[in-house]
């Protein structure tokens, strides 16, 4: 199952998945894999299932699952999104 800690990793990584930022490691992209973070392996690695970044309405989301013995564990898929950036609302 996933961890708490592992979740929170996706949570900040969601905010990624906006091409337009040039502030992030990487945009995470569909079919690729990822650790939860560099610094600490031990938390393992997901694979990204599917991303969307729609710049019409602001969504910004991707469907990913753990790799479980080498392989993605589908029946543990998480949909992280992003929630509203302020600066986007300050900037209507």
């Amino acid at each position: 199952m996933i961890t708490e800690e592992q979740t929170r990793w996706l949570v900040d990584k969601v905010y990624w998945v906006e091409e337009a930022r040039d502030d992030v490691d990487y945009h995470p992209k569909e079919d690729k894999t990822y650790f939860f973070s560099r610094d600490k392996e031990e938390l393992g690695q997901f694979k990204v299932l599917k991303v969307k970044d729609d710049t019409d309405n602001g969504m910004q989301a991707m469907a990913v699952a753990p790799i479980v013995d080498g392989e993605p564990d589908t029946p543990q898929i998480v949909i992280a999104y992003a929630g509203t950036l302020l600066i986007r609302v300050i900037h209507f």
